[in-house]
This record gives C-alpha cells, sequence and structure tokens, in this order.
C-alpha cells in the first residue's frame, strides 16, 4: 500500500470522454453498405452524433441533429405504429432486405409514391433520384401500384406522383384521376412547376379531374436565380412565380417543398415561410435538408450537414420569433427524430402557432399511453389527425380537426368546398420538417418507423429511406418498363469477399435469398479491387 503522501488526489490520470453515451442502434456502413453496429451519443457542444464502426472499413460518424435538449426531449413523443392490413413480403433476411413492407417494419404507410417516370426536363444537382432517363410506367402499372398500395392501407391517405418529373408522362392526367376516383384521401404532383408555367390548359385540365383532392408539390428552394441554379440547375425563379400564379388561378392549392442546403439557401427558410402564409392558397411548407443520394451523393460531408434543428433556429431568428423551436412537435407516427411539424392560426395579420395557445403535451402524451380515458376525446382525435403524416388541408377531415383545435366554428357552409377553401387559405399554415436518411445517418430505428414509401407495380411498398439508399438501383422505373425486377435485392458481401461492383452489394450467392454458398469459398484476391 502506497503511503499517503505519495498520492496526489487532485490529479487523474485517467480522460473524461467528450460525449454522453445515449442508446445503440444498427446503421449501414457508407462505403460497403453493411448492417453494422452504432451508437448515439451527445457531445459537449450538445450535438446528436451517430458513431459506427465496420470491420473493413472502421469508424466514421455523422451529424443528426444540431439541438441535443430538442432531440431528447422529441423522444418522448414516439407511439406505437399501426399495422397495415397486409404484409406483401415476409420476413427472411432480416431489415432492410425484405422491404415491401414486411411485418417486422414498425409502420403502415401514410404516403405512398409512385414514380411515373425517370424522365426530367431539368438537372438537379441535388436530385436524390438523379433522373436522367427516358422510361414510363404503363397505365395498367400505375393502376397495379394505386390498387397495392390501398391493398395494404384500406384508404390510400396520401398518394403523391413524382418521378424524374411527372408531368412529363403523357398520361399523367389520367393517372391522377385513376388515384382519385379509388379510396384515397389526398392525392399529390411532386413537381418543378415547369409544366404548370408554361401549359395553363395543363393546370386547367388538373382541375377537371381532381374532385378537389389535388394538391401540388411544389419544388420551391428560395427567391433567386442564383439559389434556383445552384439546388435545381436553372435560373427559373420568374418560372416558379408563373407556376405559382397559374395555379392559383384556378384554385389549385399548393404545399411548397424545398430543399436546404449548407451555403446555399439557409437564408432563404424564414422568406419562403412569410411568402406561404401571405399567399392565399399556399398551405404550407415542407423543407428537407438535403442528403446524401442520387446527385448530391458524394458531395455530402456527413458532419455538416443541416438538419431540422438548425431548421427550427433559422426559422426562430429569420421570422424574429413568429415560429420558435418550441413550437414543433414531432410527428407521432414516425421516428420522432425524422419529422416535425407545427401548425398556425391565422387571423388577419396575426400568425399564431397552435401550441401557443394549446397545450398539446396532455393530449400528445395519450396517443402512447393508451389506457388514460381522455376526457375530451373528440379534442384528442382533432390533434391526433393534425399531427399525422396524412393530414392535408385539402382533407375535410383536416380541416375539421384544425377547426376544432383552433376553436373555429364549424358552420353550416363547412360542408361546402368554398367554406372550407375559406378556411385553408385564410387562416391555416402548416410546416413540415423532414429528415430522411441516407448511407451516412442510416438509423435502423428511424428507418424501421419510417411512414412514406415508394408502391410498386408488384404490390410491394418499399419505405422511402430504404429505397433511395438500397433498392432504386435494381427498382427504378426503367427496370419495371423492360421487365426486369428483382424480387428481393442481393445482400452486401460477407466480410473478407470481394463485392460485385462499386456500391459495395454483392450479387445473389445461391439463389434470390443471397445465402452464401454451402462449397468452400474462393479466397479473395490480395490488393485488387473491383472496377466498375
Amino acid at each position: 500500500m502506497f503511503p499517503v503522501e505519495q498520492v496526489d488526489f487532485l490529479e487523474n490520470p485517467r480522460k473524461r470522454r467528450n460525449y454522453i453515451y445515449l442508446e445503440h442502434t444498427q446503421s449501414l456502413c457508407s462505403k460497403c453498405l453493411r448492417v453494422v453496429d452504432a451508437k448515439i451519443i451527445r457531445t459537449d457542444d450538445n450535438q446528436i452524433v451517430l458513431r459506427k464502426w465496420c470491420r473493413e472499413h472502421g469508424f466514421e460518424s455523422c451529424l443528426l441533429h444540431s439541438d441535443a435538449d430538442w432531440y431528447i426531449h422529441a423522444q418522448k413523443y414516439n407511439r406505437p405504429g399501426d399495422i397495415p392490413l397486409k404484409f406483401p413480403t415476409q420476413v427472411e433476411r432480416g431489415c432492410p432486405y425484405d422491404c415491401g413492407v414486411c411485418p417486422d417494419h414498425e409502420q403502415h404507410m401514410c404516403l405512398g409514391l409512385i414514380d411515373l417516370t425517370d424522365a426530367c426536363n431539368l438537372a438537379c444537382p441535388t436530385c436524390f433520384a438523379d433522373s436522367k432517363g427516358t422510361s414510363y410506367l404503363s397505365m395498367d402499372q400505375i393502376k397495379a401500384a394505386l390498387d397495392g398500395f390501398i391493398e395494404q392501407e384500406g384508404v390510400g391517405a396520401v398518394v403523391q406522383f413524382s418521378g424524374g418529373e411527372p408531368t412529363m408522362h403523357p398520361d399523367v392526367i389520367e393517372a391522377v384521376k385513376q388515384a382519385v376516383e379509388r379510396p384515397t384521401e389526398v392525392v399529390m404532383i411532386n413537381t418543378n412547376g415547369i409544366k404548370m408555367a408554361q401549359d395553363e390548359d395543363f393546370v386547367k385540365r388538373l382541375v377537371d379531374v381532381s374532385d378537389y383532392k389535388l394538391e401540388i408539390y411544389l419544388q420551391f428552394d428560395g427567391f433567386t436565380d442564383e439559389v434556383n441554379k445552384a439546388i435545381r440547375g436553372a435560373k427559373m425563379a420568374d418560372m416558379k412565380m408563373k407556376a405559382i400564379e397559374n395555379m392559383l388561378k384556378h384554385g389549385l392549392p399548393i404545399n411548397l417543398a424545398a430543399v436546404i442546403q449548407r451555403g446555399i439557401n439557409e437564408d432563404q427558410i424564414g422568406k419562403i415561410v412569410e411568402f406561404g402564409i401571405k399567399t392565399k392558397g399556399i398551405r404550407g411548407v415542407n423543407f428537407q435538408p438535403a442528403f446524401a443520394a442520387g446527385r448530391f451523393d458524394h458531395i455530402m460531408n456527413p458532419m455538416d450537414r443541416v438538419t431540422n434543428t438548425e431548421i427550427m433556429q433559422a426559422l426562430e431568428t429569420q421570422t424574429d420569433g413568429m415560429f420558435r423551436k418550441t413550437d414543433f412537435l414531432p410527428l407521432p407516427c414516425s421516428h420522432p427524430s425524422q419529422i416535425a411539424l407545427t401548425y398556425a392560426y391565422i387571423k388577419g395579420k396575426k400568425v399564431k402557432p397552435i401550441p401557443r395557445f394549446v397545450n398539446l403535451d396532455p393530449y400528445m402524451d395519450q396517443f402512447i399511453n393508451t389506457i388514460y380515458t381522455d376526457p375530451r376525446p373528440i379534442y384528442k382525435k382533432a390533434i391526433e389527425g393534425l399531427w399525422s403524416a396524412s393530414s392535408s388541408f385539402n382533407s375535410m377531415k383536416t380541416l375539421y380537426d384544425f377547426s376544432c383545435v383552433c376553436g373555429i366554428p364549424v358552420k353550416k357552409d363547412f360542408y361546402t368546398t368554398s367554406g372550407r377553401q375559406k378556411i385553408a387559405d385564410e387562416n391555416a399554415f402548416r410546416i413540415i420538417l423532414i429528415q430522411f436518411q441516407d448511407r451516412f445517418n442510416w438509423d435502423m430505428k428511424v428507418v424501421k418507423k419510417c411512414c412514406i414509401g415508394f408502391a410498386m407495380p408488384d404490390g410491394r411498398t418499399i419505405p422511402f429511406d430504404a429505397y433511395n439508399v438500397l433498392y432504386r438501383e435494381t427498382h427504378d422505373v426503367k427496370h419495371w418498363q423492360n421487365g426486369n425486377i428483382p424480387s428481393k435485392i442481393p445482400m452486401p458481401a460477407p466480410y473478407g469477399m470481394v463485392p460485385t461492383n462499386g456500391n459495395g452489394i454483392a450479387k445473389p450467392l445461391n439463389g434470390a435469398n443471397g445465402e452464401l454458398k454451402k462449397e468452400k469459398k474462393k479466397k479473395a484476391p490480395e490488393n485488387k479491387s473491383v472496377s466498375k
């Protein structure tokens, strides 16, 4: 035993880690796309970071949220998922290789995306689909995708046509008509707006088949040609405004969709919201931090990415507190860290986010705690309806929920189209923040709770995040046009084996399930790489 006088109790040779370990998850190695263990940590500078390790490629880190306090607060809004009416695929190889969805997925699909074409009249540097093709789904394939999605859901809450540029499909109006005539609540077109700006008659024809279900999801990243050039590859600020003018002229409601990219348009966030609020017919704004997929895949710095919480802070600063970080709550049907939203009640020039005048926590908590009996079930149901991925101001249900929560009297004219439109145009506004997953920030907990998926002509609905990272290469439109769709995607090569292509995905080693060959494997050549 050391004498006391020889021990300096004020010195400790051990060093403290500069982070707090919060939870374990699984991720993907960004280089080989193998499933790897990962941990979520809170750094000393109050950020949430994903830290993962691959046997072949070592450690890597990715920023998840710039505000750890909001992230930790948000976790209490996690709620049980809903089970779809049908599982098109079964659990055989484990997540994420059984997508379709399988019984191990933790949520149904609120929104079904259908890529009509891989053709596009732009070449956006941020395009996650890398759209540059000439392929189109047939009308039979479109109908099959719609029917498969509805078979899973009973009622398709939201169907969104995308691409490529969906307005380039020669039968896009018929596709909208088919979606409207089926048991769907909202139908969307995700578009760059060029067709709407150049062809007013096209807008009128869309309205004719819309039956008040149709909304336009307009890509709108800022007000200058410089911003549009950087994100969309073309100087088209005036064209965006012309598209908005033509659509509002004919009563076609709009949601603005803004991709936020570091160093390009962070300063436009507040202006976009203020523009949407003062423009009747624009129902809300969806902000999407740029993520690593498609053309943007190799540009992303995973530790310097824009996050949802950064956009919240920008909104607070740029709107002089019209919207604050505390106004946003997670979407309960997704994982709390992926989607957040808020609503504002507008009366004249006054804009007031709902969380400012309604204490939502007692009601939001009940979405988790199913034992507690709500003394005001109608009010609870209304709040739950609003904080849902399927909510839309083009829906009578959403407008009823909004009116209930905000105390707007539901008068007789509410049950007329014009009465509801008045509330939607004059009183209601919504902001959604969607932080999609890519090969860097992939968190298996988030992917398993994804409620947005691509509806396939064979009846599968593949979660959005999994599709972009793993499935698009083999399941995009050109493969459907050519009739060359695998029932399953290949699994990554086992450690020690040489992958078959540059993205690290191996071909099935023994049949469609990708199981290992039983015979002895040949040792991979040393110091050799496989070219694309």
